[in-house]
Parts: C-alpha cells; sequence; structure tokens
C-alpha cells in the first residue's frame, strides 16, 4: 500500500551481462476504493545472455534508516 511510505527497491542487482533493468519500477494501484487496499510494484527485466544470477529487493520506508521491513530475492537462470 503505497500511503504506508513504504516501497520496494533493488538492493541487490543482477549481473546485467544476464539480467538488464528495463527502465523504472511502477506502481499499479488497487482496483477497488477500499481504504487500505493493497496495489503492487512491477519490475520489469530483459534477459541477454544466458547465465545465472540473483536480484533482491527490499521493502522498507526510503525516509528512514529502519531495516527493511520484508526482503525479496530470486534466483534467476537464463538459458
Amino acid at each position: 500500500n503505497a500511503s504506508t511510505g513504504y516501497t520496494w527497491t533493488v538492493t541487490d542487482s543482477p549481473n546485467t551481462a544476464i539480467l538488464v533493468p528495463l527502465g523504472e519500477p511502477f506502481y499499479v494501484a488497487p482496483t477497488t476504493d477500499v481504504v487500505g487496499a493493497p496495489g503492487y510494484q512491477v519490475f520489469d527485466f530483459l534477459a541477454v545472455s544466458p547465465g545465472t544470477t540473483s536480484v533482491t529487493l527490499s521493502y522498507a520506508r526510503p525516509t528512514t534508516s529502519e531495516p527493511p521491513a520484508s526482503v525479496w530475492s530470486s534466483t534467476v537462470t537464463v538459458q
């Protein structure tokens, strides 16, 4: 929910010889007017060559020094 001040950011970028970010992430708002309904952020990447890399995202308030509320990581294999 964007109104909380939290946002997902890439905190460990993939190897750009394998996976390249495509533009800036964007937010998709919820389809309901219910207060607190969740939206989501979209991160687009382009696979440019075979290999394995990883990407890590952190969910935090960018204006504070608090630790992230959540961390997500994925290993990506391009064939």
